[in-house]
């Protein structure tokens, strides 16, 4: 993604089998950072902040109803720096 300015919105979403979707044209749905949005109403996401450290660790559930609700199903990291002006 880069850099982005401070303020940006960021707003993840996961398709669960994508992939299979666009070939198969099996019928899916999208699960976004916010609840609401979800076609089940459910939290989908957990992020993490690790302590002393300028990550976020975002972890998803890809199955509808929060299926097993691990959060493992897609884990990625983001790196949050404050402005470093020169």
């Amino acid at each position: 993604m880069g850099r982005l300015e401070k303020g940006t919105l960021l707003d993840f979403f996961l398709i669960p089998d994508g992939a299979r979707l666009s070939s198969g044209g099996l019928k899916n749905f999208v699960y976004w950072s916010n609840p609401e949005s979800n076609p089940d109403g459910t939290n989908h996401m957990k992020i993490l902040k690790l302590h002393d450290m300028d990550l976020l660790i975002i972890c998803l559930e890809d199955k509808f109803g929060g299926g097993d609700s691990d959060y493992i199903d897609l884990v990625f990291a983001v790196e949050i720096k404050p402005d470093i002006i020169p």
